[in-house]
C-alpha cells in the first residue's frame, strides 16, 4: 500500500490514538492531554469524526446499516482533509502537540473491512485519504476483540442494540483488530511511526508509556516535555 508522504510540516507534534471499540482510546487521549496541561505544554485535544459539518452527518450514518461502505469511506476521507485544514494544521504551526482520538487508520481499517463485500480494498481506501496530514506518532491501543467489547458495553448498560454503532460485533472488532497490526507492520517497513501499546495495562502505565516514548520525539522538536520515571511521577 503506498501513501503520499505529505507531512504536517511545523513546529507542532500531531498525534493519533488508533484501536478497535473499546480499547480505551478516548480516556487515553483525555489522560495525556491532562498531563501535558498539567506540565504548561500546549495541547489540543480532538476527535474524529470531527465536530465539522461532514463529521455530524458521519455520526448520522454510524446507526444506519444500510449506508453503502463507499459513502462511509469518501465522507470520512472528506472529514478528514477539512479537519486537517480548519483544525488541526492551524493548532500544530502554533506549536502545540494535537491529540486526536481515531484518524486515518480507522478509515484504513473499517471501511475496508467494511467494505470487502462490496468490493472496497484497502489500496482504494488509502487513496482517498492520501491527502490528509501523517501523524508524527500513531500510537495503537492493541486489545482482543472480546475484552474490548465488553469493556464497550459495560460502558454503555443502558443502550439498548438500536443504538449501538453497526461496526460494534465480534466478527467485524476481530477483523478491524488484524488490519490494525497489519498497518503497523507496514508502517515499521516504511513510515515507522506507529508504536503498540498493550490495552490490557492500566490507565496510568499506558499514559507512561506514552509520555516514555515521546519524550525523545519532543526533544528534537525542542518541546520540553518532562520524562517520568514511574507512575507516581503522572
Amino acid at each position: 500500500m503506498e501513501m503520499d508522504k505529505d507531512t504536517s510540516a511545523g513546529p507542532g507534534l500531531f498525534l493519533t490514538i488508533e484501536g478497535i471499540d473499546g480499547c480505551g482510546k478516548t480516556t487515553l487521549s483525555r489522560n495525556l492531554a491532562n498531563y501535558l496541561t498539567k506540565h504548561q505544554i500546549p495541547v489540543y485535544l480532538t476527535a474524529e469524526p470531527s465536530k465539522g459539518a461532514i463529521g455530524q452527518l458521519i455520526r448520522q450514518n454510524l446507526q444506519q446499516e444500510e449506508v453503502p461502505a463507499a459513502v462511509d469511506a469518501l465522507l470520512f476521507a472528506a472529514d478528514r482533509i477539512d479537519h486537517g485544514s480548519r483544525e488541526i494544521l492551524p493548532w500544530l504551526q502554533k506549536g502545540y502537540i494535537v491529540i486526536t482520538d481515531r484518524y486515518r487508520d480507522s478509515s484504513l481499517a473499517y471501511q475496508s473491512v467494511q467494505g470487502k463485500s462490496q468490493g472496497l480494498t484497502l489500496d482504494w481506501v488509502a487513496q482517498l485519504n492520501k491527502f490528509s496530514l501523517i501523524p508524527d506518532r500513531i500510537y495503537l491501543l492493541d486489545l482482543d476483540a472480546e475484552t474490548s467489547l465488553r469493556r464497550r458495553f459495560q460502558d454503555n448498560a443502558q443502550q439498548d442494540d438500536a443504538q449501538l454503532e453497526k461496526f460494534e460485533n465480534l466478527p467485524f472488532q476481530k477483523e478491524i483488530r488484524k488490519v490494525f497490526l497489519e498497518l503497523t507492520d507496514e508502517e515499521k517497513d516504511n513510515q515507522g511511526n506507529h508504536k503498540i501499546l498493550d490495552a490490557t495495562k492500566s490507565t496510568d502505565e499506558l499514559l507512561l508509556d506514552i509520555l516514555r516514548d515521546l519524550h525523545p520525539i519532543c526533544s528534537a522538536k525542542g518541546i520540553p516535555i518532562p520524562s517520568p520515571k514511574q507512575i507516581s511521577d503522572l
